[in-house]
C-alpha cells in the first residue's frame, strides 16, 4: 500500500491532468472536512504549535470487522502514510494523532530550515541603495522582513495600501510562496547555467479581530502591476551546479539584487 501511495504522490497529475486529486470537490460535515476525488480531505491548524499555518490530510479509511486501514497522503510534505490496524480499536483518532503529528512537525522543521538556508537572507545593490531581507519563522514561514527601494522603506506603504484594499485592519505581513511553474533559465558568468524560480509574496492578516468575516478572502484580491508585471513577482536565481541561490530579481522594479548575507 505504501508503494502505491508514493506512486500516486509522484504521478497523480499523469493519471488525469485535468483533475487534481488533492483539490476538494465539495464540503463534508464540519468546518474542516471536504470531499475530494477519491479522498476525504481534513485540514487543521492544530498540528504545528505556535503557528496558524494549516496542514492538509488526504485520507481514505476502510474497515472490515475488527480491522481498520488508513491511507494518508500529504502533498505539501511529500509524505505518504499507510496504517494497518487490528483489534477492537473503535475510534482511531488518537492513534492517528500520535503517529502523524510528530512526523509532520519534524518534516515541517526540516522544510523550514531549508527555506531559511536556501532562500533566506539579504539581497542588495549598493549602487541603487536597494535591499530586500527575506526571513523565516515558524509562525510566518518565509516572509519579507525589510524592503528598501532607492533608500526608502516601502513595506509601511504596502501595509497601509493592503489595509485600505482589504479593509480588515493593519496587522499585515507579506509571505513569500512558490508558484511551482516551470523553471526559467539563463546563462551566468563562466558559461554556467542558472535556474530561476518564480515566487510571489502574498498579504497575510496576522491578527484578525474577533469577527466572523474579518479574515474573509484576505489574500484573494489582485495586487498592483507596473507595465503589466505584478509587483509581487519575485525570481530566485540559483547556480545549477551548486544549487545555491545567488540573486533575487524583482521584475516590476527592473532590479536584480545579489545575496550578500
Amino acid at each position: 500500500m505504501s508503494v502505491l501511495l508514493r506512486w500516486i504522490l509522484a504521478n497523480y497529475m499523469d493519471v488525469n491532468p485535468t483533475m487534481n486529486w488533492f483539490t476538494p470537490g465539495f464540503y463534508g460535515v464540519g468546518s474542516h472536512n471536504y470531499i475530494g476525488m477519491p479522498w476525504n480531505i481534513f485540514r487543521t491548524n492544530a498540528v504545528l504549535p505556535q503557528t496558524n499555518r494549516p496542514v492538509t490530510f488526504n485520507t481514505v479509511v476502510g474497515t472490515l470487522g475488527y480491522y481498520t486501514a488508513v491511507s494518508i497522503v500529504l502533498p505539501d510534505y511529500d509524505l505518504a502514510i499507510s496504517l494497518m490496524m487490528s483489534g477492537a480499536l473503535g475510534d482511531p483518532n488518537l492513534i492517528l494523532q500520535y503517529i502523524t503529528f510528530p512526523l509532520i512537525q519534524q518534516a515541517d522543521s526540516i522544510a523550514q530550515d531549508n527555506l531559511k538556508t536556501i532562500y533566506g537572507g539579504t539581497y542588495s545593490s549598493s549602487l541603487l541603495n536597494t535591499s530586500v531581507t527575506v526571513s523565516q519563522s515558524s509562525a510566518r514561514s518565509l516572509f519579507l522582513e525589510t524592503w528598501i527601494s532607492n533608500g526608502t522603506s516601502i513595506l509601511p506603504t504596502l501595509v497601509a495600501f493592503t489595509a485600505l484594499r482589504g479593509g480588515q485592519g493593519a496587522d499585515w505581513y507579506f509571505q513569500v510562496v512558490p508558484t511551482f511553474t516551470a523553471p526559467l533559465q539563463r546563462e551566468g558568468s563562466g558559461n554556467k547555467t542558472e535556474l530561476g524560480e518564480a515566487w510571489r509574496w502574498v498579504n497575510i492578516l496576522e491578527a484578525p479581530a474577533d469577527q466572523g468575516w474579518n479574515d474573509w478572502c484576505v489574500s484573494s484580491f489582485d495586487g498592483e502591476s507596473y507595465a503589466g508585471t505584478p509587483i509581487n513577482k519575485m525570481i530566485f536565481w540559483r547556480d545549477e551546479s551548486i544549487g545555491e541561490v545567488t540573486e533575487l530579481e524583482i521584475p516590476a522594479f527592473n532590479v536584480t539584487l545579489t545575496k550578500t548575507a
